[in-house]
């Protein structure tokens, strides 16, 4: 199944590829990088063209495109949570701890 963001994300790179003839430009305009951090026009290529979905947690951060592991999904049901809380019912104590939590959890989901 792939997902709608992977799809958009082919789409754009398939129309800048038209303008600019290139994968290697075309994977550094989309900031598509290997494990080393360097440019990776092959993976920018696979996703375009052939329609691959990259399925592990590291490559799927690293490009920016959403995740679906547990792990993830958990820390955006948290900050959903936190964000339903009412500020009123918590202590002073709870409003600094739930305050901080918040920052790191939309650290590490962007």
């Amino acid at each position: 199944m792939t997902q709608r963001a992977i799809r958009r994300l082919a789409s754009k790179m398939r129309s800048t590829h038209k303008k600019v003839k290139s994968w290697q430009r075309v994977a550094e305009i989309h900031k598509i990088v290997n494990s080393r951090g360097s440019i990776d026009k092959g993976l920018a290529y696979q996703i375009a063209v052939n329609h691959f979905e990259p399925t592990m947690h590291d490559t799927l951060i690293r490009n920016r495109l959403p995740c679906t592991c547990d792990k993830c999904i958990k820390q955006k049901r948290l900050a959903i949570a936190l964000e339903i809380i009412m500020l009123f019912d918590l202590s002073s104590s709870e409003l600094l701890r739930a305050y901080k939590l918040a920052s790191k959890t939309r650290k590490a989901i962007a």
